[in-house]
């Protein structure tokens, strides 16, 4: 059989919902670009287009590949799609890159509670659905993203308990990257006299 393994990526750009257009769908599919709109425009200027890109993709083919192994494991079959995935990795980046941030809700609240919240809250439910690809569709880019932050851009972990796991993330992505703290070379320019050509 076929194993259709374009699926990762196309399901990028699909929607997790009923697959009829409702109320409810398009709301869905609003908040998902409200929120991608929001929090991608200040990502891409911080990150750049092609950092960008990139991670949107991997993160659909990580979490497509993921819940594909998962479901032919456990010989089971659901509807999972990856705009989600890539949403929450996109949120967690943002709340990485701006943790100084404080939204005056009706209680002040930081940017991690609010992107681990809301990630644990969609975990739980996906699983009390009995969801499980998706809710591994969405976890496995999102600790993926995570360590890439830390290991690429340097990032803060938001948790002091989680610390000792971010020092040991350092430390093994630097087997496969350089260091973003070598010393640089610098050419030294001097000032030339164009009467002379002397420095």
């Amino acid at each position: 059989s076929s194993l259709y393994l374009w699926q990762p990526l196309t399901s990028l750009f699909l929607l997790h919902t009923s697959y009829d257009i409702s109320i409810t769908s398009l709301m869905h599919l609003s908040s998902h670009l409200m929120i991608f709109w929001f929090v991608g425009s200040s990502l891409l200027a911080r990150m750049g287009t092609h950092a960008f890109l990139f991670l949107y993709f991997i993160t659909g083919i990580i979490g497509g590949t993921s819940s594909y192994l998962f479901m032919e494991y456990f010989d089971i079959t659901m509807h999972v799609t990856m705009s989600t995935a890539a949403l929450f990795s996109f949120l967690l980046i943002w709340s990485l890159f701006f943790q100084e941030i404080t939204f005056f809700l009706p209680i002040p609240l930081n940017p991690k509670w609010l992107v681990w919240g809301l990630l644990a809250i969609a975990t739980l439910f996906n699983y009390a659905q009995g969801d499980t690809a998706f809710a591994i569709a969405t976890l496995s880019p999102f600790f993926f993203t995570y360590c890439y932050s830390l290991i690429i851009w340097g990032l803060e972990g938001p948790f002091e308990r989680l610390t000792t796991f971010d020092r040991y993330v350092r430390k093994f992505g630097a087997f496969f990257v350089r260091s973003n703290t070598t010393s640089e070379t610098f050419t030294e320019h001097k000032i030339y006299d164009i009467h002379t050509g002397k420095a």
